[in-house]
């Protein structure tokens, strides 16, 4: 989406510039808006994609390490052969990733009897996906609660993708410890031969 305005356009083929032109956007006939309003309006919804886009950068990293410590925790399994202290360093490491995938909405379990709507208007995803939904669906100036919403995003934010990134700053030396103990990934058993 663009403000009303002139713009030049570029036909690009085989990375090179072919034709341009000018095209001239309109805003929508049948709306009645300022320019002010308008402007204000973009501006918000491009600030809100922005940080849903950071949102949902940071749940799918939440994601992806969740899943590759459950793999790395089904892959220890009950062994003895696993040392105590490689088993506690893992468990306390999934610990420490519980309260960010709450914090992202990771996790829930939206099938459950007790699963609490509530909790899930909470969590960053949810709030930032639905950030500029209300702005998006019509064509006015953005209301005072949407730019209060709008507000909390950006204080909340930029704390929580650092708290997701000093997390995955701490995987290098967990994968490490495992690799070097040779607990995971396990190494293929030697073919018996015959």
């Amino acid at each position: 989406m663009v403000l009303p305005g002139e713009y030049q356009v570029a036909l690009v083929v085989n990375g090179k510039e072919a034709a341009t032109a000018k095209v001239r956007v309109s805003g929508e006939p049948d709306v009645v808006i300022s320019d002010a309003d308008r402007k204000a309006r973009f501006d918000v919804l491009k600030d809100a994609q922005g940080l849903a886009s950071q949102v949902q950068l940071a749940a799918a990293a939440i994601r992806r390490v969740d899943a590759q410590l459950t793999q790395i925790k089904g892959a220890m399994g009950d062994s003895a052969s696993v040392p105590a202290g490689i088993r506690t360093v893992l468990d306390s490491t999934m610990k420490l990733l519980e309260p960010i995938k709450k914090k992202f909405g990771i996790g829930l379990d939206f099938n459950s009897p007790t699963f609490d709507f509530n909790e899930f208007r909470k969590a960053l995803t949810f709030r930032a996906t639905t950030a500029g939904g209300s702005i998006d669906a019509a064509t006015v100036r953005p209301s005072e609660v949407d730019l209060r919403q709008l507000s909390e995003l950006r204080a909340e934010v930029p704390g929580a993708v650092a708290e997701v990134n000093d997390f995955l700053g701490r995987l290098p030396a967990l994968y490490k410890l495992l690799a070097d103990a040779g607990v995971y990934p396990a190494a293929p058993k030697p073919i018996k031969q015959p």
